[in-house]
């Protein structure tokens, strides 16, 4: 998978992305928790450009496993997140 780009402040493995870090993503993206070969992987907190909000887990970069989202239209969606 490739490594998102953007402004990363976090742990590095090998000059990869690894552990707990902080990224701003080009789209206006910010995501803060866990990364794992580069990509955004474990438990994490991302704040959309929309104004919504995901605290959950992640994995191979997308919303994977329990979480919580919070819309932008004050709309709570609680429960098991499937890739996305």
């Amino acid at each position: 998978m490739v490594q998102p780009i953007g402004e990363y402040v976090g742990a590095l493995s090998k000059n990869v992305r690894a552990g707990q870090g902080q990224i701003r993503l080009p789209n206006g993206d910010v995501y803060r928790g866990g990364f794992k070969n580069g990509i955004r992987y474990g438990s994490g907190v991302c704040m959309f450009k929309s104004g919504a909000l995901y605290r959950g887990e992640w994995r191979d970069d997308k919303p994977n496993g329990m979480g919580i989202l919070y819309s932008g239209k004050n709309e709570i969606v609680e429960g098991r997140f499937d890739f996305g």
